[in-house]
């Protein structure tokens, strides 16, 4: 048998493949990759995203990641079956419209694509449980995000969003929050409002402060404002019952305050490269502190002795 040739018309096709079962849970999968040169036994071949959209209508998943694709195709509102669709590394500049039709979706995925703007459509989504959307150039969220009752995820990283809409506090289910390189500089009231948030990244933002009523955020575990402009650590945040991970390196706070050392659940505090030159007078030894972390302060090494000294069970790495 000769070495198999594709004819010209069929180069630059997709290729689908369809996976069913998950648990007891049917489940088919169109998965698109582009290919130069099909194998016979690469899967049916597509000669269009379109045809392979018509002939499965039922499919619950849509990858698309990588497809180095600039549009959403029109036709996926005929997928209305679909829970997850995967746009991820691509160049999509504008919410095909149809995609808002997809009423059953749970997961979206838009990482790493061009997106300007988030069109108050995002509404419809009265499923959505994990919305993905870091890696663009947003710079502002709708009111409208506050209708996806049921979101527990949101990732908004690496945008340039300089606000938070109030509305955010009926996202009462919200348990993840990634806000990382942004611009922000205030949180508002509703943030305060997540009673069931447990993860909070802040970090690479402008925030000079964060005052609020963090103590009725009591689901809180980690709270992440690394690469901040903090000068102090607000007390409100000490107040969190259950925060767990703490991390403030790189701000520029001068000092610690003792309430840190008795909060009930605190087991990781980073606060490197800050300029904390002296920590509390008085530390209880019982601290649930595990790991401190202290390097780049311009701390002497007597008092890190005296620090190592009054928390014996905790590792302390510093300079």
């Amino acid at each position: 048998m000769g070495e198999f040739v594709p004819p010209a018309s069929v180069l630059q096709l997709w290729q689908m493949r369809t996976f069913f079962m998950l648990g007891s849970l049917f489940l088919g999968t169109i998965c698109f990759s582009q290919v130069h040169y099909p194998s016979p036994d690469a899967g049916k071949m597509y000669t269009s995203v379109s045809q392979a959209i018509s002939e499965n209508p039922n499919a619950k998943q849509l990858n698309l990641r990588d497809t180095q694709t600039f549009f959403i195709p029109t036709d996926i509102s005929a997928l209305t079956e679909l829970r997850f669709v995967n746009l991820m590394n691509n160049f999509v500049e504008y919410w095909e419209p149809s995609l808002f039709k997809l009423e059953k979706l749970e997961v979206l995925d838009f990482r790493f694509n061009a997106l300007k703007y988030i069109p108050a459509q995002i509404s419809s989504y009265k499923k959505l449980t994990r919305l993905d959307l870091a890696n663009n150039y947003l710079n502002s969220i709708p009111s409208e995000i506050g209708e996806l009752k049921r979101l527990q995820e949101l990732h908004l990283s690496a945008n340039q969003l300089t606000v938070l809409p109030d509305e955010i506090a009926n996202c009462k289910k919200l348990r993840v929050i990634d806000l990382e390189y942004n611009q922000l500089h205030t949180l508002p009231d509703g943030f305060f409002k997540l009673k069931k948030l447990h993860s909070a990244n802040l970090g690479y933002n402008q925030f000079y402060e964060v005052n609020g009523p963090w103590k009725n955020m009591k689901a809180m575990e980690t709270l992440n404002m690394e690469f901040n402009r903090l000068q102090s650590i607000p007390t409100e945040i000490l107040e969190m019952p259950n925060l767990k991970s703490l991390t403030l390196n790189h701000n520029s706070i001068k000092e610690i305050p003792q309430a840190v050392f008795s909060m009930k659940n605190l087991e990781l505090l980073v606060v490197s490269q800050n300029q904390i030159e002296r920590l509390p007078a008085k530390i209880p030894n019982d601290s649930s502190i595990k790991t401190l972390i202290l390097s780049g302060n311009p701390i002497s090494k007597s008092e890190i002795a005296r620090v190592r000294k009054a928390l014996p069970n905790c590792r302390i790495i510093a300079d």
